[in-house]
């Protein structure tokens, strides 16, 4: 009688176990996806290593890499001084004495010069010898303000910097004298970029808009309108192409000459916020620093021409501040509030 029920029984556990069995495969396959899915959306060949630079005691603000790619300098806005790095071994070489809080740190194209801006002027730095060969103050402005971004023409002949006072001055670097100041924005001017030609100069303001100066004869020579308030700007290489980023919004792409918009990375995971842009050397891909709630604090890598995301870069515990890219487009920079900075080593084909 048992036997019998256990026979009739039968076909039941059969179908149980195909159900069940079907069910484990189907699993494994959703598993395998899950594994699978990020490989193939930012490419098998993609790939990253990445060494933490530690001794900063503050949030970082400026990184920057030397255009013969062996020295990084970092900055925190609460700390007197600029710290160089070998960038090949991560050890600290020296730390560069500023006496006042800096906001932002560039190298020339030339490698000559390392440039510091702080709450009240700019210095430069020889980068073989590490002295400070030229220092400029904005203390004749009667009230405060604070210098907060820098650049170098091309030629590394003149190196600009944004003032909270609606002014950008612009030195000389060989003579050491105040070349120009370019005046009339209609509001904080946040950053600046010089285009390739070094005849011109690229600012963002805070009201929505973007400036493109004459420096011949030091006035605009248009003023391009957003729908948002733009947080950080770069230039190809080529200086064909813009690129912007929008308080929680996307990256944007435009023509430089027709200043319309080519492009857009509008990001999937609302809230998303971007801290920080730059292109690669050879003008193939666009670097981000993002800060997000549900993604954390990532840069992402795009794709220019296919306008897809190839790469992520996890590690940093809080907000990315600051990317430079080194001149051969191998290694990116980053600058944390963690008080670290990062060597990435990218592998992009």
């Amino acid at each position: 009688m048992v036997f019998g029920i256990r026979q009739a029984s039968s076909p039941f556990i059969q179908l149980y176990r195909y159900k069940t069995m079907k069910y484990k495969v189907f699993a494994i396959l959703i598993v395998l996806l899950v594994l699978l899915v990020p490989l193939l959306a930012y490419g098998l060949e993609a790939d990253y290593t990445s060494k933490t630079l530690k001794g900063h005691k503050a949030s970082i603000n400026s990184v920057a890499v030397s255009p013969d790619g062996k020295l990084v300098a970092s900055s925190s806005f609460n700390e007197l001084f600029v710290q160089l790095w070998d960038k090949e071994t991560g050890a600290p070489i020296t730390q560069v004495q500023t006496e006042i809080n800096v906001t932002a740190v560039d190298f020339s194209p030339d490698g000559k010069v390392l440039a510091v801006t702080t709450w009240n002027g700019l210095l430069l730095f020889d980068t073989k010898n590490h002295k400070n060969i030229a220092s400029f103050s904005i203390l004749d402005n009667p009230d405060f303000h604070i210098l907060s971004d820098v650049d170098f023409s091309h030629d590394s002949k003149l190196v600009a910097a944004s003032c909270s006072n609606k002014i950008i001055y612009i030195w000389n670097v060989n003579t050491k004298e105040l070349e120009s100041k370019l005046t009339g924005s209609p509001d904080h001017i946040k950053n600046i970029v010089f285009p390739p030609d070094s005849n011109t100069l690229i600012s963002t303001e805070s009201d929505q808009a973007y400036t493109i100066w004459d420096l011949k004869t030091k006035k605009p020579i248009k003023r391009i309108r957003t729908k948002n308030n733009i947080n950080f700007l770069a230039i190809s290489p080529d200086g064909k192409i813009l690129a912007t980023s929008f308080f929680l919004d996307a990256l944007k792409l435009w023509d430089s000459k027709t200043n319309k918009i080519t492009a857009t990375f509008k990001h999937k995971v609302p809230g998303t916020d971007f801290t920080d842009i730059a292109f690669s050397p050879d003008g193939k891909y666009l670097v981000s620093a993002e800060v997000g709630k549900i993604i954390g604090n990532d840069i992402r890598v795009y794709e220019i021409e296919t306008q897809k995301e190839v790469m992520v870069l996890k590690g940093h515990n809080d907000v990315v501040r600051s990317i430079d890219f080194s001149r051969d487009g191998k290694t990116l920079v980053s600058g944390c509030e963690d008080n670290t900075v990062k060597v990435w080593t990218l592998n992009l084909k």
